[in-house]
């Protein structure tokens, strides 16, 4: 009998788990009574920031096609930081035993998987492994963003002494950023 794709979804969470990373299998929500996405990894247990990653068994063009609309919707959604669109070779669930999958998925080296943003996919489809799955969420984290805020607060910062007290503390304000008047010469 073939293995149904949350089957192969909760095998990969669970493989994902050698990869020092934290993976969660799709759920419905208690409060709301929605659905998670097919998998939300996140780089640390507690991360805020996840990576939604949708799955479909097969790689041809309507499974692919299928998994970018569904991955764009979590970005829509605004329910995730990041989304990744993942189809499975057809073998993956021709297997009868989800053991069997979970090892399988550790040794797959014909993963298809893509970043999307709302636009459809970033750059092409890449074939890998799981450390490849892993890189490419890792290579989309939340990381990058902290560090462009910071630079972008430290440009703000040193923006701000040029400009007048009111106008630099109205501007930290709306930006909600400490205010801290430069020392004037």
């Amino acid at each position: 009998m073939p293995i149904q794709e949350n089957a192969l979804n909760s095998a990969l969470a669970e493989a994902l788990a050698t990869h020092d990373v934290h993976a969660v299998p799709e759920q419905t929500r208690r409060k709301t009574g929605a659905k998670r996405c097919d998998v939300q990894i996140r780089l640390k247990h507690g991360d805020r920031y996840f990576t939604a990653v949708e799955c479909k068994i097969g790689q041809g063009p309507v499974q692919k096609r299928e998994a970018v609309e569904d991955a764009q919707r979590w970005l829509r959604e605004g329910d995730c930081w990041n989304s990744i669109a993942l189809c499975y070779p057809d073998r993956l669930s021709e297997d009868s035993n989800l053991g069997t999958s979970k090892t399988l998925l550790e040794v797959a080296t014909d993963l298809l998987m893509a970043r999307v943003n709302q636009g459809g996919i970033i750059g092409r489809w890449h074939t890998g492994n799981l450390a490849d799955l892993v890189k490419l969420s890792n290579d989309i984290g939340a990381n990058e963003t902290y560090a462009i805020t910071d630079v972008l607060k430290r440009a703000i910062m040193d923006a701000s002494e040029q400009i007048d007290e009111r106008t630099g503390r109205d501007l930290a304000q709306a930006l909600e950023l400490p205010w801290d008047p430069p020392a004037r010469a």
